[in-house]
């Protein structure tokens, strides 16, 4: 089976746009354009971003770690679904969703905003509901 299919039909980049805020979605098709990184680098991206969080959480105090670790394991989840089938929409899509969350100065800055967390939320979950998870 092509991976480019949920059990509700064909993956949707469009459908994924229309559900994010303008600002957000522009952010992500350029993420969704960007070279292909692997498995492997996703992950360490994911990982390291993690851990600049939680140093981070020591001097700036609305910084909401506890977020930050759910978004990072739906990451970890996305980076899963990655397969050798994987159609090309899939692995963009996933790999966007990756980018935006490790991306400390997106919509919402993660750092100097107190919902900072809140648009890659938003962002991972979207990816997540698009691919079936």
């Amino acid at each position: 089976m092509n991976s480019d299919h949920t059990p509700d039909g064909e993956l949707s980049v469009a459908r994924v746009m229309e559900s994010l805020p303008e600002a957000i979605a522009a952010l992500f098709q350029r993420l969704m354009a960007g070279p292909r990184l692997s498995r492997e680098e996703l992950r360490r991206r994911v990982a390291t971003y993690l851990v600049s969080v939680e140093v981070s959480s020591r001097d700036v105090d609305h910084m909401d770690v506890n977020t930050a670790q759910a978004i990072a394991n739906r990451c970890y989840r996305l980076i899963d679904t990655l397969t050798v089938e994987s159609g090309e929409q899939h692995r963009r899509m996933v790999q966007a969703a990756v980018l935006y969350f490790v991306m400390e100065a997106d919509a919402e800055d993660d750092r100097e905003s107190l919902i900072g967390f809140e648009d890659d939320k938003l962002v991972v979950e979207t990816a997540c509901r698009e691919l079936g998870m």
